[in-house]
């Protein structure tokens, strides 16, 4: 099964251009959690970690992306929610 994992992963990274592996599904999979708003704990349950550092290991938004969330025309805003399917 391992086997047929890589090779998949290898016609991704092929046909996209880009690195893939499969482990990058759970980085994916978080980072779009955080950016519809969704909070740490609630991500820590639906994804069963038992520390909600495993949310901040897996994110990749960086500080100006993470910032610039909060901040828009030099206001303070709100993450607008969205729902699951919007994902």
């Amino acid at each position: 099964m391992a086997l047929r994992l890589n090779s998949w992963a290898e016609s991704f990274s092929r046909m996209t251009g880009r690195h893939f592996y499969m482990h990058s599904l759970r980085h994916s999979f978080t980072t779009n959690l955080v950016r519809a708003g969704i909070p740490d704990n609630v991500i820590q349950s639906l994804v069963a970690w038992e520390s909600a550092e495993m949310v901040r290991t897996y994110t990749d938004i960086d500080a100006d992306e993470a910032i610039g969330m909060y901040f828009k025309d030099g206001d303070i805003s709100v993450p607008g929610k969205k729902s699951l399917s919007e994902l």
